[in-house]
């Protein structure tokens, strides 16, 4: 059953209610011939009564007529059909035949034995009836014993119709009935068992997997897994709408992974779009990366060149102080010395080049730098 496909399963359940029909049909058709046959037996039956009477009035009034032969060859071929099976007349004139099989029934049986034994007590009455004189004693006795027999005739055929009523007629009657029900209700069953059972193997699965589809719809992934036990159309459905779901899931999660940089494998063991969009992904992750550490590097470069320029200007700045202030301590020294020989002393030294050489030795050279000098401080 799981390796068969949904329209299998549904042209077998189809299939399997079609033979009930037709099972079904065919035992109803066996009944109703049987019915229809049981009828045509019990209108030959019935005709017996009719045949008795008529043969008892022949009897009396005429042995030599049609009539009569007619009634007992009526009567005698019907008896024997319904004894051991074969043809009887099918009407009164005895130009059409019909055919019946032996009456299984011990008591019908029993009753045509019966018969036959009374009516060859009849036929051999009428034949005494011929030998006596009319209008006689023995005469009107026969008569009487005709007449008396004729009902017994009667009686008995009546008794053999009711027998075949109620053990054959009704009893196939019953069984149609019976059938007409059975089958109704068997046939009743068969669909019930039917639509549970494609409730259960289509209509349950379907609607379990549109349920995880419409809240996968939703955002919410935190799916149970549909069980799936067959391999036909909605197993297969059952089984994508799980990968789907799966795949969406370890999308998801991997996706997280390559943002956050926590997965750096080149194969995620996905299928189609979702293994390639990750890659895409993870390739566009390892770029961003990439020039983020370039970025960076090309920052702390800058950074390191920013700062040796900064110590650079910084060794500059103090060089330039150092400059300046050995130029200030040389010119307050000559300021120093100046004003001590605008003050008449003479006796002070300058310091050139790490020698000092007192100012008398200077003053003649220095003569444009003393007049520039006073001129400055005055």
């Amino acid at each position: 059953m799981k390796t068969l496909s949904i329209q299998q399963k549904v042209y077998g359940a189809i299939a399997l209610l079609s033979l009930l029909v037709v099972i079904a049909g065919a035992v109803i058709d066996h009944y109703s011939t049987k019915i229809a046959e049981d009828s045509a037996i019990m209108d030959a039956l019935g005709r017996q009564s009719m045949l008795t009477q008529a043969m008892g009035k022949a009897g009396l009034l005429n042995v030599s007529s049609n009539e009569y032969e007619t009634a007992k060859n009526i009567f005698t071929q019907t008896l024997q059909a319904a004894k051991v099976g074969g043809q009887y007349p099918a009407d009164l004139k005895m130009t059409k035949l019909a055919s019946m099989k032996a009456i299984d029934d011990s008591e019908i049986q029993k009753t045509i034995l019966h018969l036959e034994v009374e009516l060859k007590n009849f036929v051999k009455l009428v034949q005494d009836l011929v030998n006596k004189e009319i209008n006689s004693e023995p005469y009107r006795k026969v008569q009487e014993n005709i007449n008396s027999e004729s009902n017994n005739l009667r009686t008995l055929s009546n008794e053999l119709v009711q027998y075949y009523k109620n053990n054959i007629y009704l009893s196939n009657q019953a069984k149609l009935n019976w059938a007409n029900t059975g089958s109704g209700i068997l046939a009743l069953i068969i669909q019930i068992g039917i639509a549970l059972f494609l409730t259960r193997v289509v209509i349950r699965p379907i609607q379990q997997t549109s349920a995880v589809l419409s809240h996968t719809a939703n955002g919410d992934l935190r799916q149970e897994r549909l069980p799936v036990t067959s391999n036909d159309e909605v197993g297969v459905l059952s089984q994508s709408c799980n990968t789907l779901v799966e795949g969406l899931q370890n999308f998801i999660k991997y996706s997280e992974d390559i943002l956050a940089g926590k997965n750096s494998r080149s194969e995620f063991g996905l299928k189609g779009e979702f293994e390639s969009s990750l890659e895409r992904m993870l390739h566009q992750a390892e770029e961003k990366k990439n020039s983020e550490e370039r970025e960076r590097k090309h920052a702390v470069e800058l950074q390191e060149k920013e700062r040796q320029e900064a110590h650079e200007v910084q060794e500059r700045q103090e060089k330039e102080r150092k400059v300046a202030q050995e130029l200030q301590d040389k010119v307050d020294n000559m300021l120093k010395v100046v004003k001590s020989a605008a003050d008449g002393d003479l006796t002070q030294e300058i310091s050139v080049n790490g020698t000092a050489m007192p100012l008398v030795k200077w003053d003649r050279a220095l003569k444009p730098f003393w007049r520039t000098s006073e001129k400055i401080f005055l």
